[in-house]
Order: C-alpha cells, then structure tokens, then sequence
C-alpha cells in the first residue's frame, strides 16, 4: 500500500501457482483519468468510484504503475518534473514522493 497524491493505493499479490502471479492495483478514489478508457470520456466503473487494475505479470505491473503515477500528474507537476532531477533535499517539493507501507503475515 502506498499514499500518493493525497490517497492510498494498494497493490494485491494474487499467486495462480507455483510459477504464475498476478497483481492487482486497487485505488478506492482514481482520478478521472485513471478511469477513462483512451479517447473515450466513458469511466471503466460507472458506479464505483474506484479502480482495480489486473497486471498478469510483474511487467504488466511496472508499467501499469507508471502509467497510474503519470495520470495523476497535473501539469505544475510535470514542468517540475522536466526541470528538476531528482535530488533528496527537494523531496519536501517533488511530486514524484510517495509513502510506501507493506505489511506482512508474521
């Protein structure tokens, strides 16, 4: 589970088998570009103001989660992005920061 851009986002590991897993990323309040399906201005959930995201493998993930980080970018965000690299003193500042929580079964 991670906050991020003022809400929480969890990722669910979900093992088919022994070599098989599958991720689901969970966002109980996406932006409405999270929810828009392409060119299409209709939400994936009419209803539901939540998103939940199947990745099929680990690569599916990285780049779902990319692409959900970059969706939430507002266009401030993304000039500090193009001007800034990233430097650990302005982490107070920079959008990219998120919080990350993982819990366990002990």
């Amino acid at each position: 589970t991670f906050f991020f851009h003022q809400h929480v986002v969890s990722i669910l590991q979900l093992r088919q088998d022994e070599d098989t897993v599958w991720y689901d990323i969970i966002d109980s309040l996406p932006h409405k570009e999270t929810l828009l399906r392409g060119p299409s201005d209709k939400p994936l959930s009419g209803q539901q103001p939540a998103a939940r995201i199947r990745c099929l493998d680990a690569e599916a993930l990285r780049t779902a989660l990319q692409w959900h980080a970059c969706s939430v970018f507002s266009a401030q965000d993304a000039e500090f992005i193009d001007s800034h690299e990233w430097n650990e003193n302005l982490a107070q500042k920079d959008p990219r920061v998120f919080q990350a929580f993982i819990w366990s079964e002990a």
